[in-house]
């Protein structure tokens, strides 16, 4: 039998950003939020907000260059002893595939937030690796799919 995960809560409307802080306090209280160079800046109030409004503290960390396991172990090691509840993935689709592979690394639950009209990545469980250099290495998958994806039509 073959089956498609997808994710728990695909929501795709006007302001859809806005429902990170309710997405996330389902699990607790504290997120990493990872984010790539463009995308937090394009809604980051609005993340910081949202998650403050719910009573959610974060901490946010960049990734640079491309998604693999020297960049992810980069972030998953100084966030283990975070404790942090949820991930919460917001840029493009490599923002969004490192956002994944750090959430399956801390077995924990993720939200993603897509801010480029160019990728699948929030609607899927799948990983697109690289070497440090980014030569494509493949593609895996991760056992469960984000609890939330928030697509924001206009935003795109």
């Amino acid at each position: 039998m073959v089956g498609i995960l997808s994710p728990g809560r695909y929501i795709n409307e006007r302001g859809a950003v806005a429902r990170v802080g309710a997405e996330v306090a389902v699990f607790g209280d504290s997120a990493l939020v990872v984010h790539g160079s463009v995308g937090l800046g394009i809604v980051g109030d609005t993340v910081r907000s949202e998650l403050a409004a719910a009573g959610v503290r974060h901490t946010e960390v960049q990734y640079s260059g491309y998604c693999g396991a020297a960049n992810v172990e980069r972030l998953v090691e100084p966030a283990r002893a975070r404790g942090y509840h949820a991930v919460v993935g917001v840029g493009g689709g490599r923002a969004l595939d490192v956002s994944k592979a750090v959430a399956y690394a801390l077995d924990l639950p993720f939200v993603l937030i897509p801010t480029s009209p160019a990728t699948c990545s929030a609607s899927t469980t799948v990983i697109v690796d690289y070497t440090p250099e980014g030569a494509h290495i493949g593609g895996r998958s991760v056992p469960r799919p984000a609890e939330a994806s928030l697509i924001d039509p206009e935003l795109l």
